[in-house]
Parts: C-alpha cells; structure tokens; sequence
C-alpha cells in the first residue's frame, strides 16, 4: 500500500471548506484509491497548514496514474490556485 499526505498553506485560510470540498469531489472515484482522509487545522502555529489531504492506494502504480487523472487535475488546479505553500510526504506499507 501506498500513503501519499499533502499540507496545503493557503493564501486565505477562509477558503479551507472549497479547498477541502473539491478535494472530497475525489472520493470513491479513482481506480486504486482505498482510502481518504481530509482535514482541516485547528491549531495556531507559525509552522501550521490549514488543509490536509490524506490518500491511501493499492500501490505506487496506482498513485501514479491518479497524478494525471481526469477527475484528480481539476481538483489540483483549484487547490494550487487556492494555496500560498504545500507540503509532502509518501510512505509505503504493508497491506492491511
């Protein structure tokens, strides 16, 4: 299984409710992704993002492909379009 985390900084922390919308647009409706996670802070921190996105999928392969999905591109467009920063991290581990 593949973990792929992305923290979103955005340029108005207003816009966490659109960001986090489009990015659950996703859910269910790409091949490989088994499973997501979207949250928003709650905490102040000079450090802090305001929006985070966490997938889960079958394999890298299949985390490769939803790079350049139809239904993923919009959802980054808007989010870039959102963000002043992001942050990454991807792990893999064993299946559950």
């Amino acid at each position: 299984m593949h973990v792929h985390v992305v923290m979103v900084k955005l340029h108005d922390p207003d816009a966490a409710d659109e960001c986090m919308a489009a990015m659950r647009l996703m859910d269910g409706r790409i091949e490989g992704m088994v499973g997501m996670e979207c949250r928003r802070n709650e905490m102040d921190s000079p450090f802090a993002h305001d929006v985070m996105l966490l997938t889960r999928w079958t394999d890298l392969d299949a985390y490769h492909v939803y790079q350049t999905h139809p239904v993923h591109t919009p959802v980054a467009e808007l989010v870039r379009s959102l963000m002043s920063g992001a942050a990454t991290m991807d792990w893999s581990e064993p299946d559950r």
